[in-house]
């Protein structure tokens, strides 16, 4: 399908940005009309649990704005926030393509959210007929579980103020305004993001705030595009940037 076309029939926002549409494109460049039909466009209210572990596989959810987190409760009840997403993947795909019956993870969004969404057997029909659609999810989804796994690895080994340092790195890449990062950032919310306990991140706060890296009023947090800088410095100086993101932000 046409890319002017495809984009018509999904009536798609003015407010959703030219690179997510783009990247939505690469999952439906060769979808039938009849898929397209049916897609439909959702608004998610923020703090939306919309993908649940445990329940049954029911929907696709490709969202192209707002932001969103994966989060694990099974470590003794605890929050533990593990992933945010910058790219558009298939949220539910992985679980169709592994042939599980149930969701694997928890997806929960932390402001409004547009995405589009699918029937898981609208979905699985499309990619069994659809040998392009297969490989790329096939492709997105070990890209994620790729970067994932790597992670996972870097955070066994950081101490408390890298740790904190590459979150508000990542947070500085995704949401900064005008070369500065504005954000309400509570010591539980790092906590959940970080791993750490409320007072090992309150340590890692005051050392980040003591050598001038970051400027904190109560619950606010804010960054400048020098201060990102040097984090960013300080984090690579212990963890080197994969391949695929020393030229991400040039």
């Amino acid at each position: 399908m046409r890319k002017m076309e495809f984009f018509t029939k999904l009536k798609l926002s003015a407010s959703v940005l030219d690179s997510k549409k783009e990247q939505l494109y690469k999952h439906f460049c060769t979808a039938p009309d009849w898929l397209i039909e049916c897609c439909r466009v959702e608004k998610l209210p923020p703090d939306t649990v919309f993908i649940r572990e445990g329940e049954p596989v029911h929907t696709i959810y490709f969202i192209l704005d707002g932001v969103f987190k994966a989060v694990d409760y099974r470590a003794l009840g605890i929050e533990y926030e593990f992933a945010q997403f910058s790219k558009v993947y298939a949220m539910g795909g992985m679980e169709v393509i592994m042939d599980f019956r149930t969701y694997r993870t928890n997806l929960r969004t932390l402001d409004q959210c547009t995405a589009i969404t699918l029937s898981k057997a609208d979905f699985e029909k499309w990619l069994m007929t659809d040998i392009h659609a297969m490989r790329y999810e096939a492709k997105m989804m070990g890209e994620y579980l790729l970067e994932q796994g790597r992670l996972a690895r870097e955070y066994l080994f950081l101490p408390g103020a890298i740790r904190l340092a590459k979150v508000l790195v990542q947070r500085y890449e995704k949401k900064a305004k005008n070369g500065v990062l504005t954000a309400e950032m509570s010591r539980q919310n790092m906590a959940n993001e970080t791993g750490f306990s409320i007072k090992t991140v309150s340590r890692a706060i005051r050392t980040l705030v003591e050598e001038d890296l970051i400027t904190k009023n109560d619950k606010q947090i804010r960054i400048s595009y020098e201060q990102y800088l040097r984090l960013k410095q300080m984090v690579e100086e212990i963890v080197a940037p994969a391949t695929d993101e020393q030229d991400r932000y040039k």
